[in-house]
């Protein structure tokens, strides 16, 4: 496969039809859309897998030290038979194993086979930093002229330090196909706000099909940031097919923005855009919070713990009031663990507090061995307005 340059051009559109606003959606979870000013940031990766029987590694690399893991989402992509081949949602990473949400299906890529289809699961309790994991399981048939295929898999990987900078991070993900001569698609994220000025932003997609022969382009806001990225880069190098590919996006960029407009365009290649995440340095609030998760694994019937560390931004003592309620990621109200705490963040300082809860023995088999999404809002006192908010998963036995 030809290199991948990853050096920002700048060049406007290529001549193209209008571009088609891509059906990615907001990767909402409980009631958040998004990781809003947090204290670190994300790193995506993933594996080529058409032809291997479904086996590879993805190799997380360039989280900083002292970082914790905040939450892991897996995608991965099927060709297949139309209606949906049966396991074409199951898949293992270190023989754990995901059955993914359908996210979404699209015609074939310019390939043999009826269909692509994407998927989803939550991998954060399986995922501990950068390393080696190893992927089996997807439905792969061992040739890859042949369905079904697994086209890769990746790793989105969003992590906390209380040693770098606020950011927001937002993830858009869905099943958009692009199969017409230089048709281009795009999608609009929101749900962040950028610093004035601009100090650092970062954009990846997770693509399926991308061939190192054929050519492509990828955009931020009209301009081109990558010409033939999609060449089907993630390892190993003898497999296409399957692209993670991040960029820089800082210069393409205004200060104080509140959305970003991520496309790509189809020269002569084929190719299914399954996800977007984006980060971006956002201002600092009066004071923000950092959640981590002190029992990631819970047993019904026993404590869950978790730790609070609010920090004050500002020069002057910051009164706030905290409220930890508990959603399903559907959105669904679970109820609330905590609410009404009152503090005082001493200026320019931290506060840490860690808060215990007991899970009824009696929580129904529904909510099991599924992701649980535990949101911490903090609270202006006496006025109530938003400061920050913050979210740790946990799993119930």
């Amino acid at each position: 496969m030809r290199p991948f340059a990853r050096t920002l051009v700048a060049a406007s559109l290529l001549a193209a039809a209008a571009p088609s606003l891509a059906q990615l959606n907001p990767y909402v979870r409980g009631t958040l859309s998004g990781a809003n000013d947090l204290r670190g940031g994300y790193v995506a990766a993933g594996a080529a897998l058409r032809g291997t029987g479904g086996n590879g590694t993805i190799t997380i690399a360039g989280i900083p030290f002292g970082s914790t893991v905040k939450e892991a989402i897996l995608y991965w992509t099927i060709l297949g038979d139309d209606p949906m081949p049966a396991g074409a949602d199951v898949i293992k990473i270190d023989g754990e194993t995901f059955n993914g949400t359908l996210l979404g299906s699209t015609a074939s890529p310019c390939q043999s086979m009826a269909r692509a289809y994407v998927f989803r699961a939550d991998a954060t309790y399986w995922i501990s930093g950068d390393g080696a994991y190893e992927v089996s399981g997807a439905l792969d048939s061992g040739d890859t002229g042949t369905s079904p295929v697994a086209e890769g898999a990746s790793l989105v990987v969003i992590y906390s330090n209380p040693a770098i900078a606020i950011h927001d991070i937002v993830v858009a993900d869905g099943a958009v196909l692009a199969s017409s001569p230089n048709e281009l698609v795009t999608t609009t994220i929101t749900g962040f706000n950028a610093s004035t000025p601009i100090t650092g932003a970062s954009v990846s997609f997770i693509v399926a099909d991308g061939e190192s022969d054929l050519t492509d382009s990828t955009y931020v806001n009209g301009l081109i940031i990558g010409q033939g990225a999609l060449n089907g880069s993630d390892a190993p190098a003898e497999v296409e097919w399957w692209d993670t590919d991040t960029f820089d996006a800082t210069a393409v960029l205004s200060g104080g923005a509140t959305s970003v407009t991520p496309g790509l365009q189809q020269g002569s290649d084929c190719f299914v855009w399954a996800a977007t995440p984006f980060a971006i340095v956002s201002p600092a609030p009066d004071a923000d919070i950092l959640t981590a998760n002190l029992t990631p694994t819970v047993v019904a019937g026993t404590n869950f713990r978790m730790r609070v560390t609010a920090t004050n931004n500002s020069g002057a003592n910051v009164p706030v009031t905290a409220s930890i309620d508990v959603f399903k990621q559907s959105g669904q109200f679970l109820g609330t663990m905590m609410s009404g705490k009152v503090a005082t963040v001493p200026a320019s300082a931290s506060e840490t507090r860690v808060f215990r809860a007991r899970i009824p023995a009696t929580l129904p088999p529904s909510f099991r061995g599924i992701p649980i999404y535990v949101k911490t809002t903090l609270l202006a006192r006496p006025g109530g307005e938003l400061i920050d908010d913050d979210y740790v998963i946990f799993y119930v036995q």
